[in-house]
């Protein structure tokens, strides 16, 4: 079912701010030791990814801007299909270093596309 562009995007931000939440506190080594933590932060990933990918695919040129879109649908790809292989480094260097500007990008695109 297609869903309208500010559906997808609020998508993002909700996990986005779930990352947040389920992450906040935790130091590195406690959040690759916590498999239900980081089993819980690949999902909202993997939700971010595809709902950019549905994003652009839905409504082309609609979120170009949010920064490493590419890398973010392809992590999502990582995640679902190379599951055995997640790197919970990366994922703590995405959430320390790139969901913050993520999120800054996808709250600007909601204030132009969404009433």
């Amino acid at each position: 079912m297609q869903r309208n562009l500010c559906a997808y995007l609020q998508d993002v931000l909700n996990a986005a701010a779930a990352i947040s939440d389920f992450t906040n506190g935790l130091t590195n080594s406690a959040f690759e030791a916590d498999d239900l933590v980081r089993s819980a932060v690949e999902r909202k990933f993997e939700i971010i990814g595809e709902a950019l990918r549905q994003a652009s695919l839905y409504f082309p040129g609609s979120v170009d801007s949010v920064p490493d879109l590419k890398d973010a649908v392809g992590q999502r790809n990582r995640i679902a299909h190379g599951y055995f292989d997640v790197d919970a480094k990366v994922l703590w260097d995405t959430i320390h270093s790139d969901l913050a500007i993520l999120v800054m990008e996808v709250e600007r695109l909601k204030l132009v596309h969404c009433p």
